[in-house]
């Protein structure tokens, strides 16, 4: 079967160690729409913005507030489980990725591709189709980047939220802006793929 290439920009762990419980952490995060999430995430509310280190404006280093974050993501994508790109079994084991929900869209602009002819090309020729990820300057994740509000946190309010729901919150400091490319069988284009 032939191999398509992932790639995905974002905020995650190159040092990841999936805790026991993760792969059914996983599949609860796959069952739920984003009404769900939406409806979780509101009754969390504070946990989550003190995990995103959320300002005492309200807004977070991007500038952006939960509610905003909500009725972005409420409005773009089908599932919450798209924002979380992690494959132990074709992928690098070590590496999870976490895209904003709010820019994690299936069509236009969207920080994860797959199958994409011009990555499928430049991976092809110039990495012969290995597997990596490499370190990015979280001001390059637009609009997530840190715009210098001293105090304030710089985690994207999904992504704190995704993390919290995975129960791997304590990872979160730790975050760091990636690149991470992968090849996998074709098939279909989930951005999770979960192995025991």
């Amino acid at each position: 079967m032939e191999r398509r290439v992932h790639k995905a920009v974002g905020f995650g762990l190159d040092d990841f160690q999936a805790p026991d419980n993760f792969n059914d952490q996983i599949s609860a995060l796959d069952e739920m729409t984003v009404g769900e999430f939406v409806a979780w995430s509101v009754i969390y509310r504070d946990t989550i913005e003190t995990l995103a280190g959320v300002c005492n404006d309200g807004y977070y280093r991007a500038g952006t507030s939960f509610q905003w974050e909500l009725e972005r993501f409420q409005n773009s994508l089908k599932d919450p489980r798209r924002s979380v790109v992690w494959n132990p079994e074709f992928g690098m084991k070590d590496v999870v990725l976490f895209i904003p929900l709010s820019v994690c869209r299936e069509e236009g602009r969207s920080w994860y591709r797959y199958n994409d002819t011009l990555d499928w090309v430049e991976e092809a020729a110039l990495r012969h189709k290995c597997n990596w990820c490499q370190e990015v300057s979280p001001q390059n994740l637009y609009p997530y980047y840190i715009n210098g509000h001293k105090g304030c946190g710089d985690t994207p309010i999904s992504v704190a939220a995704i993390m919290l729901f995975l129960g791997i919150e304590d990872q979160i400091k730790n975050l760091k802006g990636l690149i991470y490319v992968y090849w996998a069988p074709g098939g279909d284009s989930e951005f999770t793929t979960h192995g025991g």
